[in-house]
């Protein structure tokens, strides 16, 4: 999955040491001084992760939007259970 950025915690503030959200949890990247999407990398920014609506977290949800569609080798890690 690519380097892992610096200072990355969870909603604790406690450091992540691996995977912190899937699809199809909504994955959002913040720029930290305006709130604005961003989708560029170099910028600071914040992730914001929302829960996503439980007919995602189905088989048939997560086959149409879940990592493994993205072409990750990982399962859904649902966010407030991680």
């Amino acid at each position: 999955m690519g380097a892992r950025p610096k200072g990355v915690v969870d909603q604790r503030g406690v450091p992540l040491d691996g995977v912190g959200a899937t699809a199809p949890d909504p994955i959002c990247v913040l720029d930290t001084d305006t709130g604005d999407p961003v989708a560029t990398e170099g910028l600071r920014v914040g992730v914001l992760v929302a829960t996503c609506d439980p007919r995602w977290t189905t088989p048939g949800g997560l086959a149409l939007a879940g990592p493994r569609y993205f072409g990750y080798d990982v399962d859904h890690l649902p966010f407030l259970q991680g």
